[in-house]
């Protein structure tokens, strides 16, 4: 679209993806503001634009097997879950945990609204990308390219 923001730009790009490739059943659908603020007050935090616009419009899901930790069905909602987990293990306060890839999470910083690598059994902390939504739509991309080879 030429009136679109760089933002739209991006939420355009996320579901032209999602609607090309994914599978009815890929997430779990978007949920209420309420339950978007019981998952901020259940972390502490307050949660990034990016990451809010995602729980709106999908919650919790995966594509291709990457899967982004949201509300899921039922709970502990598993971003909740998974984030209390992790800081118990020493992840920082101000992180949640959206995705889990074996012994390293990729967290959203919610003060900076970056996505980073962090890991219980190492001390440094990686920058993955600049925003979760940057973060999401290069996952889709990956996954998508990844699916043809």
């Amino acid at each position: 679209m030429e009136n679109e923001t760089p933002l739209e730009a991006v939420h355009t790009q996320i579901r032209a993806l999602i609607a090309e490739h994914g599978k009815p059943r890929s997430f779990t659908g978007g949920v209420s503001q309420e339950v978007i603020d019981e998952i901020a007050k259940d972390l502490s935090v307050i949660l990034p634009e990016g990451y809010i616009w995602f729980l709106k419009n999908y919650g919790h899901g995966n594509i291709f097997g990457s899967e982004i930790l949201g509300t899921g069905l039922v709970k502990p909602y598993s971003v909740v879950k998974r984030t209390l987990y992790c800081r118990e293990r020493g992840m920082p306060a101000h992180f949640i945990a959206i995705v889990h890839c074996d012994e390293y999470y990729y967290c959203l910083d919610t003060e900076t609204g970056k996505v980073l690598n962090w890991s219980p059994y190492e001390s440094g902390i990686y920058l993955t990308s600049e925003s979760f939504l940057d973060y999401f739509l290069e996952d889709l991309e990956d996954a998508v390219l990844n699916m043809y080879d």
